[in-house]
C-alpha cells in the first residue's frame, strides 16, 4: 500500500509538476488532527470526487444566495427588481432556494 501511494505520488508530480502536488499534500498535513481523521473517515465511505462535486454544488449556492442578496438589497443602479419579469425567472432556474423537494418542480 505504501509502494503504491509513493508511485502514485511520484507519477502525479512528474505529470503536474511537484509545486501542486506539494500544495495539495501540504494543505492536508497542515489540517487539524480531528479533521484528517474527519477526512479519512469521509475517504472510506465516499470518493473524493463526490466530495470534491458535494463541495462544489455547496459553494455555487452559497454565491448564488450573495448574489441574490445584493440584487434584491444592494442593487440601485436601475432601481428594485421586478418580482415577475426578473426575479421570478431567476428563481425558476434555481428551485433549490425552498428546498431540495422543490428541484423537480417546474416554471409556471
Amino acid at each position: 500500500m505504501a509502494k503504491r501511494l509513493q508511485l502514485e505520488l511520484l507519477r502525479h508530480a512528474i505529470e503536474t509538476g511537484p509545486n501542486k502536488l506539494r500544495e495539495l499534500l501540504s494543505k492536508v498535513v497542515e489540517l487539524p488532527k480531528r479533521e484528517q481523521e474527519d477526512l479519512s473517515k469521509l475517504l472510506d465511505e465516499t470518493t473524493l470526487s463526490s466530495m470534491i462535486a458535494a463541495a462544489k454544488v455547496v459553494t455555487d449556492r452559497l454565491n448564488f444566495l450573495r448574489g441574490l442578496y445584493q440584487i434584491i438589497y444592494e442593487y440601485e443602479a436601475g432601481g428594485r427588481v421586478k418580482e415577475r419579469t426578473q426575479l421570478h425567472r431567476i428563481l425558476a432556474l434555481n428551485p433549490w432556494i425552498f428546498g431540495e423537494e422543490f428541484v423537480v418542480s417546474t416554471d409556471d
